[in-house]
């Protein structure tokens, strides 16, 4: 499974994009729909939640949820998923 969590700060362009369009993400998604590198259905099933946090709290929210422990119901058994989580890029743009 993947997964992409964005995390930004209050009053930057993919908050509040300066032409009141969609998001950059919206925006590069149907680029990649038009050239025929993405399906228009992943666009439609995208969620792609977004915090406003700062770096030092996008880590620490990885370091969390690396010690949540998710129990299954059926099975009774309990798990760590968020220990697969790997940060692949974090960084502050201004």
């Amino acid at each position: 499974a993947e997964a992409l969590i964005v995390m930004v700060g209050a009053n930057n362009e993919y908050f509040a994009p300066p032409d009141g369009g969609p998001s950059p993400l919206t925006r590069a998604m149907r680029r990649c729909i038009e050239r025929g590198e993405l399906r228009e259905e992943i666009l439609r099933r995208t969620i792609a939640p977004f915090f406003l946090r700062t770096v030092d709290d996008a880590r620490a929210a990885l370091d969390v949820a690396a010690d949540i422990d998710i129990k299954d119901a059926t099975t009774g058994t309990s798990t760590r998923p968020g220990a697969l989580l790997q940060l692949i890029d974090c960084r502050s743009i201004k």
